[in-house]
């Protein structure tokens, strides 16, 4: 008899804890509802901005963050979505958070990239050049911190040099160019940073290294589709560097490729004149008149070119 209360007893109270557990709410399982529901969310919103649909992607991952306000991909992707649609105060905002929340390096330094390139565009260079380098305190054997610092501190650099202050924009255009050698080193994507190298060369007047560089890009790209502006770039790299002849052939693939641009037109007559070639120059420029019939710039250069010719 005693053993059956003993049982009887046991029973009762794992009924009782039972019953108990079941009235208790479990704090565990909406945190992870939540959780979950926010990654689903975040999933259909990069989805809709696959798509396009920025209005869609906006919601859903606003709501996500909401959800999981400490997930740092989402708030990235919601920053890019707040940027694509104008809004760039929020989505600077939302950066700036996104940085405050983040523990990880690589998360660090792609949330800090991402400021960089959004204020660049801003003109806010100073501002972005302390986000470049403080991605590449995060992650200095990857190409993009070091990328963006050259942008940023190649672009202060032409603020001094518009305000004459050649002697300070010098020393911003040298370390911009340390900058962009050390990116180079970690394979970035070379058809994007090598005009901006061969650009902040010239301006430094390093002629020699910014042909070189120009010479690089070049040979990236099959014979034929080679960019425009990169062949006019190499071409106004040789008419500094006083090799007219060399430039004129620049120009005269550039006018073969697109023979309705009348600024390659204009600088390829120039050219032309430049070498000695009278004719060939006039001819170039009675072409480019009957594209633009009456042109002030085609007619102001065919004065010059037939003035210089009589005075010689």
């Amino acid at each position: 008899m005693l053993f059956y209360f003993r049982i009887s007893s046991a029973v009762l109270l794992v009924a009782l804890f039972f019953a108990a557990g079941c009235a208790i709410r479990n704090p565990i399982r909406p945190l992870t509802a939540m959780i979950v529901r926010s990654g689903d969310l975040a999933l259909a919103g990069n989805a809709a901005m696959e798509r396009g649909n920025w209005d869609e992607a906006e919601k859903k991952l606003k709501e996500a963050i909401r959800l999981n306000p400490d997930e740092v991909e989402t708030r990235l992707n919601y920053a890019e979505i707040l940027w694509i649609v104008g809004k760039r105060k929020d989505a600077l905002t939302v950066l700036y958070e996104a940085a405050e929340q983040s523990s990880k390096p690589a998360e660090k330094s792609r949330v800090a990239a991402s400021a960089a390139e959004k204020l660049l565009v801003l003109e806010q260079n100073d501002v972005a050049l302390s986000w470049a380098e403080q991605c590449v305190r995060e992650a200095p054997l990857e190409y993009r911190g070091w990328w963006l610092r050259a942008r940023a501190l190649m672009r202060i650099g032409n603020e001094y040099d518009k305000n004459g202050e050649r002697e300070a924009a010098l020393k911003f255009y040298s370390d911009s160019c340390e900058s962009f050698y050390r990116s180079l080193a970690y394979q970035p994507p070379e058809r994007e940073l090598l005009p901006e190298l061969a650009t902040v060369q010239m301006q430094m007047s390093e002629n020699e290294h910014a042909l070189a560089t120009w010479q690089n890009l070049l040979r990236l790209y099959q014979s034929g589709d080679e960019p425009i502006n990169a062949i006019c770039a190499k071409g106004d790299t040789l008419a500094l560097l006083g090799r007219v002849d060399d430039a004129a052939g620049c120009f005269q693939t550039a006018a073969a490729r697109e023979p309705n641009n009348i600024a390659i037109c204009l600088r390829y007559a120039e050219l032309e004149s430049q070498a000695g070639r009278v004719e060939q120059a006039q001819q170039i420029l009675s072409r480019a008149n009957c594209i633009a019939p009456n042109n002030p710039a085609v007619l102001n250069l065919a004065t010059k070119i037939q003035g210089n010719n009589k005075s010689r």
